[in-house]
């Protein structure tokens, strides 16, 4: 009789799915031995919701090839994600637990579908306002990311469109707000009000055919009608006649700061206008200078910071800045502005959400898979102590067995973040063996169920073993024949036989057989052996 093997081959390499459909994969298993063999197989490296194995466990006639299929049904959702996702397609034989491990690598297609929204959906401009502010919202809902340029539109191309930023990344799931301004070319501040519709798109640069867009309406507002434009002439003559009889106090016309906020340590610029005629006194916390009536200059962000105003040194913090016109001893109401000042971002701290080594204990000359998912700090990683370097944006690798003297390999993820940040670090202890050449042909027993307590004679049949034993689970177990063989034994309840078998190097192989035994009742107690009535208790 020949030993059990087998060999398993993958169908094709690589395995393309859309995301949304299934996608087979053949596996063909050739039974080389002399036997029928029953085999089980298991899909390791992809995340189990996107596979399905309907038939796992399976016979194949002795010298005859079978071909047996898994799928790939990834959701039709941005969390799958497009690209090459490799995995280990295991096939064990369960006579004689022989395992065969294939490599393959699952390729996810993209798929795209981008969507926007514009708010407010009606906005209005004036002659003394004339951009209305948009705040459009574009969100990826495929699986792979684009760079989006974004466009204006009207039909009567009467608008104008400033956007910030112009260009846009959306990963997958992400979602992104853009400033929108939208002004009117021709401005006429004295004809009838005007609607604009027009819509807002986005292009993405890589894939130009996916495209989105966003539709609102600008109103034209004129700030009078004819007749009341010559009506608010004549008045406005009055008034300036009336204004300049008038002795007037400095006027401070404009203060503003860009940008605002500001990160600390960078550059601030404050603007100011006051009357042509007067001085402006500038204020911004310990400083203060006179300076012309019209002007700006640039400060860094810190100077001006008081002790009060920086109470905390993980908070942002404000500095006010004054300013005053001054003309022939008089003072214009100050104008005040402040200066938002945020800290400067600390790089995050790196972070190990997730890490596993599949499987639980590994084969020398095997392949393991270890399985890790990073925080947004992770710039660099590596397993140690075999140096296998990772992808921080990847979620899986494959790496060989270390061959080693010791029993046991403590697996050390390390990962690592910009600057001076310490790594963060992650220890799994995973067991370490030899594969047995030792083999379990055959392990039976007859009969294979007892109506009661009774004899059950076993068989067994074992290659490339020195030395073999049975055991009961109680008491010591019994050597038997290293080759093969017949034993009796004598049994009350159901019991569970392990054959372990040793080859020369001390590795060994086991499998286990249970014997049922059939429960027994026992006859009801009349109470004559204790002199108690049936039906009466003691």
């Amino acid at each position: 009789m020949s030993a059990m093997s087998f060999t398993a081959q993958l169908g094709e390499d690589v395995t393309v799915v859309e995301p949304g459909s299934s996608a087979p994969l053949t596996v063909e298993i050739a039974n080389r031995s002399d036997e029928r063999d029953e085999f089980e197989m298991e899909l390791e490296g992809i995340d189990p919701e996107w596979t399905a194995v309907p038939v796992p466990t399976f016979f194949v006639e002795a010298r005859e090839t079978q071909s047996e299929k898994v799928f790939f049904k990834p959701p039709r959702a941005s969390e799958s994600v497009a690209g090459n996702y490799p995995f280990v397609l295991k096939v064990r034989s369960l006579v004689s637990g022989e395992s065969k491990a294939v490599q393959g690598v699952l390729e996810v297609r993209p798929f795209h579908h981008l969507s926007a929204e514009i708010n407010p959906k009606r906005g209005s401009v004036t002659p003394m306002r004339r951009q209305e502010d948009f705040d459009l919202t574009v969100m990826n809902l495929g699986n792979t990311e684009h760079t989006l340029q974004l466009m204006g539109n009207d039909p009567e191309d009467e608008c104008a469109y400033a956007f910030e930023p112009e260009q846009v990344t959306v990963g997958p799931g992400q979602q992104k707000e853009v400033y929108v301004g939208v002004s009117v070319n021709a401005q006429k501040p004295f004809s009838g009000s005007r609607l604009f519709g027009f819509s807002v798109s986005a292009r993405s640069v890589e894939s130009p055919s996916v495209v989105c867009s966003a539709q609102a309406q600008l109103e034209r507002k004129p700030i009078l009608s004819p007749m009341a434009a010559i009506f608010g002439v004549l008045l406005l003559v009055l008034a300036i006649g009336w204004w300049e009889l008038m002795p007037k106090p400095p006027a401070m016309y404009m203060l503003s700061v860009d940008p605002n906020p500001v990160v600390e340590g960078n550059q601030v610029t404050v603007k100011w206008k006051a009357d042509p005629l007067s001085k402006v006194r500038l204020s911004i916390g310990s400083y203060e200078d006179m300076l012309p009536s019209e002007g700006e200059r640039t400060f860094p962000a810190t100077i001006p910071a008081s002790s009060a105003d920086t109470a905390s040194a993980d908070r942002p913090y404000s500095v006010k800045v004054t300013a005053v016109a001054i003309r022939d001893g008089k003072e214009s109401e100050p104008k005040t502005a402040d200066i938002e000042v945020d800290k400067a971002p600390r790089p995050p701290k790196p972070e190990i959400k997730q890490f596993t080594i599949q499987p639980k204990v590994l084969v020398k000359g095997s392949t393991g898979i270890v399985t890790y998912e990073f925080g947004e700090g992770v710039k660099k990683a590596h397993l140690d102590p075999i140096g296998l370097e990772l992808d921080p944006n990847g979620n899986s690798a494959t790496f060989p067995t270390p061959d080693v003297s010791t029993p046991y390999v403590s697996f050390t993820l390390v990962a690592e973040g910009d600057g001076n940040v310490r790594a963060a670090k992650k220890t799994i202890k995973v067991q370490v063996i030899e594969q047995s050449i030792a083999g379990i042909v055959k392990f039976d027993a007859y009969p294979a169920e007892l109506p009661a307590a009774g004899a059950v004679t076993l068989s067994w049949q074992l290659s490339n073993a020195v030395r073999a034993e049975i055991s009961t689970g109680t008491g010591p177990p019994r050597e038997v024949d290293a080759d093969k063989g017949t034993q009796e034994f004598d049994i009350g309840t159901t019991t569970t036989f392990t054959l372990t078998g040793t080859d020369t190097k001390g590795n060994t192989v086991t499998k286990k057989l249970t014997v049922k035994v059939a429960a027994t009742t026992p006859p009801p107690d009349t109470g004559k052996d204790s002199g108690t009535p049936p039906g009466v208790s003691k």
